[in-house]
């Protein structure tokens, strides 16, 4: 069964930890068709990646200083299948969103991270905010390190950036596995640094 949805749910935070609250009724932030993204063969063995199921894995809220209207966005990603037949491939699409209380949010930006013939998976996305003291800069670009692997190569940890109002910069290789991971998980980057 291939299970699409086009949205994700955004939950409002209030408080500082461990008194924190968290909305138990979450509000719709429509984006773009999604499917959820098949698991990630690598070289050298049967053995597939676990990309996860499509959730989004971490959540960054920061100041972004282009719209002076937003007290905060919030920059998210998750894995979702690429939908190119037979077999689709898995990619990384990252979010800023504005949570615009009140009001449904709004997707300031959407960009995919994908390949002709790797599984892209495991992002995680930043941006470039900067608070030093009373000092803040920056906040309109961000960063994103994800995971790749096919049937003809070995996992590896890539990243790129993106400035504000220009395309994605090219993929930056910060580590190449020697071999393929032994276990189901997406923990192919922990593998990989644990090696250096």
């Amino acid at each position: 069964e291939v299970i699409t949805d086009n949205e994700l749910t955004i939950f409002k935070v209030s408080g500082t930890a461990p008194t924190s609250v968290i909305e138990t009724t979450g509000r719709s932030v429509p984006v773009s068709t999604y499917t959820l993204p098949p698991n990630a063969p690598q070289s050298g063995t049967t053995k597939v990646l676990d990309t996860l199921d499509g959730r989004n894995t971490q959540a960054v809220a920061g100041i972004n200083p282009s719209d002076p209207t937003a007290p905060q966005v919030v920059w998210t990603q998750h894995t979702i299948d690429n939908g190119a037949a037979p077999t689709g491939r898995s990619f990384v699409r990252w979010y800023e969103i504005n949570p615009r209380p009140g009001l449904t949010p709004l997707v300031y930006q959407e960009q995919t991270i994908s390949d002709g013939s790797l599984f892209v998976f495991n992002g995680a996305v930043s941006p470039d905010r900067r608070v030093n003291g009373s000092g803040r800069a920056f906040g309109s670009s961000n960063a994103v390190i994800f995971n790749t692997s096919s049937g003809s190569t070995f996992p590896a940890i890539y990243g790129l950036t993106k400035t504000f109002m220009t395309s994605q910069s090219p993929w930056l290789l910060i580590k190449q596995s020697p071999g393929f991971n032994q276990d189901f998980s997406e923990r192919a980057d922990r593998r990989l640094l644990e090696r250096r």
